[in-house]
């Protein structure tokens, strides 16, 4: 059974740049099927990786495996595989779509269709779908129970540690919780007989 192979390509700037790679693919035999854009071929075949990197490089141009992805999206929603598979099926509607990569919390995309575009084609499914990297950047709460903390001046001595390290956005001290929103990795901060861990 033939396998599905996606190849990043260098040095394609036309239609005809494109026509060539495809015109080289398709010569071969053990070619199933074969889809070519300017960034990408889209292989199904039993033949090796290396291959049909040399058979494009006969042709006059580069290629490698497409490891990274042009749009990755965080999903959610999506409880079984028949969610996955209507996913996988809008995002291969959407125009400019190469191939796409989909499990149950997300989606990688390759081509060069508009993140907006991809992100309305999971909504009209029913499901939700934002930009990866947006979810990393959003400022996350974490609460924390402290001990230790007998009046004012020890709740102000907490909250300006805690401002004070790296990623906090801000603080909010109680008696008994902290809120901090922050970015990054998580950090240990001790004051006072209290460890936060952020």
């Amino acid at each position: 059974m033939a396998k599905t192979t996606l190849l990043a390509l260098q040095g394609l700037s036309c239609s005809h740049c494109v026509n060539s790679v495809k015109k080289s693919l398709d010569a071969r035999n053990d070619i199933e099927q074969s889809t070519v854009t300017i960034q990408y071929a889209k292989i199904d075949s039993d033949a090796t990786v290396e291959s049909l990197i040399k058979t494009i490089e006969e042709a006059g141009y580069e290629a490698h495996l497409a490891t990274q992805a042009d749009v990755k999206l965080n999903l959610s929603g999506l409880n079984c595989m028949k969610c996955v598979g209507k996913t996988e099926n809008a995002l291969l509607a959407v125009d400019g779509v190469v191939a796409v990569n989909v499990d149950k919390t997300s989606a990688e995309i390759f081509g060069t269709a508009n993140a907006k575009d991809l992100i309305a084609a999971v909504v009209a499914e029913g499901f939700e779908a934002s930009l990866a990297n947006e979810e990393e950047n959003k400022p996350k709460t974490i609460e924390l129970t402290l001990s230790g903390l007998n009046c004012g001046h020890c709740i102000n001595s907490v909250k300006k540690a805690l401002e004070g390290t790296d990623g906090v956005e801000s603080a909010q001290v109680e008696l008994n919780s902290c809120h901090s929103n922050r970015y990054g990795k998580h950090r240990a901060c001790d004051h006072s007989h209290s460890r936060c861990w952020l």
